[in-house]
Order: C-alpha cells, then sequence, then structure tokens
C-alpha cells in the first residue's frame, strides 16, 4: 500500500524509520513503534487520527515484508480505526490479520462488532459471528450487550429481548450495561410501564441500577427523588436532562433552582449545554438579563464557554455577540478568547475578521503565544498562502517565541499544498 500524495514529512519519516528497523530484524522495536502510535488515549481526535493513519502505514510497511504484529497491537490498531470512523479502513485492517494467519480473538470480534454498530450493518453480525466460532473465537458479555444496545438504538426490543434471554444459554451473565440498554430502548419506545417492569426484575435479580440506570428517566423528571434514597447522586447528565426538560417548559425558578444545586455540587456544564439551556430559554422569554436580574451574574468561564461552543458550530455571529457582551460588562478578555474567536474565523475563511480581530488583540495589550500564531499560520498554509505563513512565523520568532514540531509540520504541509496548486 503506497503512501498518498498528502502524507507530511514526519509520517514518511516514521515509515522510513519502520523500515529500517525492519530491515535490521528489529521486529521487536518496529511493533513497539506502531503501538506508542495508537496508544495515546488523552489526545484528541485530531491527534488519534492523525496516529492511527500513520500506524495503518506502518502496518502495511511490516505486512510487506511478510511480518504480522502481534494481535494485541493489531486489535489497538483496529480499535483506533473504529474510534475515529474509519470502518472501511478497519475491515482492510481486519482482512490483513486474518490473511496472515494471525490469531484472533475475543477483543478482535468485539472490536469489529462495535464496527458494525457504527456503520449501521448490525444485520451482517450473526453472520460475523459465525464466521468467528469457526476461527474458534466464540463471543462473551462485552460482545452480547454491545449487540443487544445496537438492536435497542434501532428499536428492535424482540430481537433485543431474544438475544438477552439467550445470555444465561450461554453461560453469560446479565449486568447492569445489559438491564440499561434494555431499559434505555423501552423508554425511547415510549414503553414506560415495560421499563419499570424491567428495572424490577433487576433488582429481583440482585443488581442494582446505577446513576446511568436513572439518567435514563432524567429527561422525563422521573426518579430524581429515589437516587437519593439509594444513594445514588446525580451527575452532570442527571442534572442536563432534568434542566433541559424544566427550561423547554419555560419553569425558569426550577431551573435556576437546579442551577444552583448543580453548582453545589461541584458540578459545570459543558458548554453544548449550556448553549441548548441558553437557546431554550431564550424560546420561552428568558434573556441572559433575566438571569442577572435572578441573582446569577454569568462570569468570564460562563462567556468562555458559550464563545467556544458558538465558534466551534460555526455561528460566528452568535460568538462575536457573547464577546461583545463581554466587554460591556467589563470582563476582562483574555488570550484563550481571542484565540478561540481567531480559530472561529480562520474555520470560517474570514480572514479578514480575523485580522482586525488581531489587531484588536493587540492594541488592548493582549499579546498572542505560540497557540495564537499556529492558528494565523495553519489558516494561511491551508489557503496556500505560504508567504503570509513566512510573514506571521518571522514575527512569531521576533517576539521570542520559537516555533515547535506543530508549527513546522504546519508550514512543510503548507508548501506541499502550494506545490501541488501550481
Amino acid at each position: 500500500m503506497s503512501p498518498s500524495i498528502g502524507l507530511t514529512i514526519h509520517l514518511r519519516l516514521l515509515s522510513a524509520l519502520i523500515h529500517v528497523l525492519v530491515r535490521r530484524r528489529q521486529i521487536s522495536d518496529s511493533q513497539s513503534l506502531i503501538l506508542h502510535m495508537v496508544r495515546k488515549s488523552s489526545a484528541s481526535r485530531v491527534e488519534i487520527a492523525r496516529k492511527v493513519r500513520e500506524a495503518t502505514e506502518a502496518f502495511w510497511v511490516l505486512k510487506q515484508r511478510s511480518i504480522c504484529p502481534p494481535i494485541n497491537v493489531c486489535n489497538i490498531l483496529l480499535s483506533g480505526l473504529v474510534k475515529v470512523d474509519w470502518i472501511d479502513l478497519a475491515w482492510e485492517i481486519d482482512g490483513g490479520v486474518v490473511g496472515s494467519g494471525a490469531q484472533l480473538n475475543v477483543h478482535t470480534l468485539n472490536i469489529m462488532v462495535n464496527a458494525l454498530f457504527k456503520d449501521q450493518k448490525i444485520e451482517n453480525a450473526k453472520s460475523f459471528l459465525s464466521e468467528m466460532e469457526v476461527k474458534g473465537v466464540f463471543p462473551d458479555t462485552v460482545t452480547y450487550n454491545t449487540l443487544i444496545n445496537a438492536y435497542c438504538c434501532k428499536e428492535l426490543m424482540k430481537e433485543a429481548f431474544e438475544l438477552m434471554n439467550s445470555m444465561l444459554d450461554k453461560g453469560l451473565k446479565q449486568g447492569v450495561y445489559t438491564y440499561n440498554a434494555i431499559i434505555n430502548g423501552l423508554c425511547k419506545n415510549g414503553n414506560h410501564t415495560r421499563a419499570r417492569e424491567v428495572l424490577g426484575e433487576m433488582l429481583q435479580s440482585g443488581l442494582f441500577p446505577d446513576i446511568a440506570t436513572y439518567n435514563i428517566w432524567a429527561e422525563e423528571g422521573q426518579l430524581f427523588a429515589e437516587m437519593s434514597c439509594l444513594n445514588i447522586f446525580p451527575d452532570l447528565i442527571s442534572y442536563s436532562s432534568l434542566i433541559g426538560l424544566l427550561s423547554r417548559k419555560g419553569h425558569l425558578d426550577r431551573t435556576l433552582a437546579y442551577c444552583r444545586d448543580m453548582k453545589h455540587a461541584d458540578l459545570g456544564p459543558k458548554c453544548e449545554e449550556a448553549m441548548k439551556m441558553r437557546d431554550e430559554m431564550i424560546e420561552q422569554g428568558c434573556s441572559m438579563d433575566v438571569i442577572v436580574e435572578r441573582g446569577i451574574s454569568p462570569f468570564f468561564c460562563t462567556y468562555s464557554a458559550l464563545i467556544h461552543g458558538y465558534c466551534e458550530d460555526g455561528n460566528m455571529d452568535k460568538a462575536l455577540s457573547f464577546f461583545q457582551m463581554m466587554n460591556e460588562r467589563n470582563i476582562k478578555s483574555d488570550t484563550v478568547t481571542y484565540g478561540m474567536l481567531l480559530d472561529g474565523f480562520c474555520k470560517s475563511g474570514k480572514m479578514e475578521k480575523a485580522d482586525k480581530l488581531w489587531g484588536e488583540m493587540i492594541s488592548r495589550k493582549i499579546y498572542p503565544n505560540h497557540i495564537s500564531y499556529n492558528i494565523l499560520i495553519n489558516a494561511f498554509c491551508n489557503k496556500g498562502g505560504v508567504a503570509d505563513a513566512f510573514r506571521i512565523l518571522d514575527e512569531m520568532v521576533e517576539k521570542g517565541i520559537g516555533p515547535g514540531l506543530i508549527t513546522c509540520n504546519t508550514v512543510i504541509r503548507g508548501l506541499l499544498i502550494g506545490q501541488m496548486n501550481s
């Protein structure tokens, strides 16, 4: 499998390194390199995608040498591909693993069943399980739970119940996750009575509901009081669901009361929940001014979360309106706030507004950091404006901020784009 034209210099060096390791018969080191490339679970989605792409290229380099990494390494690569939704590529790698004669295990099975679920092809699960059983790999509790959840998401409750009941015949124990999937499916179908019955069956089997069980009902405003009786304390999802329900119904006083409870419990809503709540309250005639009148003053983190969320959504008008609101209320912006807006304008292709914002930022003596510079350099490189990118890079160096690996890779990619366009 030959590398594509758009691969970065970093990837080519990496592939070359693996090539050298293979030629020197340092197979263990080359396999460890692949493992390192896809195992960084704390990375962002973009970073994971980059590492998975590099690991995929490395896998084919080894495959061309008739060397297949250990199955645990292959499983990590498959899991990474499924995680970033590169399902077709995951099946290609799976085929390569099978073709190499590697000993598959139940983890391989579960990863690929999850791939079927994410690709909306759960109807192919039975034939896939049969193929795996021929290879001596049999489903476990995780497999059944994934399939049951998939059927429930498709509202195929009959199939979900059949699969759940067959678990005991296979010597597999139903767990809290199994029951939660069924209860969630029933609630989505509006069958709350049957869901309550299943909850009773769950208790009779000796299992106790967890926070996820009760969060299923939180949207309907039920069972919130029961949780405290069982020493199960509401989490962010519990509060967010109930607050969303109350704000849609226009119950401002109760909404704010639960907001205070959530604050006292040291739980803070993510930007998407905050935006959803704000939009729903405004639809009911509740503005930010009303919230201030009720004694809850939005502060820096509140505005920053909303600005970030709207920038991520590409809604720059709303992001800018909150930014202006911050200035009107004398809430000081910082480099991070400006960085979010710069990134939003650049991604929207509004470079003139980004340039104007940059000037305003400097005039207010809020000085850009390496992230701010990287945002502009990346934007110019994406548009093939390498000259402008180098201008920003020179300014960055003049300010005593040394370019890092990300900056260098970005400029190299810009040069490659410029060469392809010319």
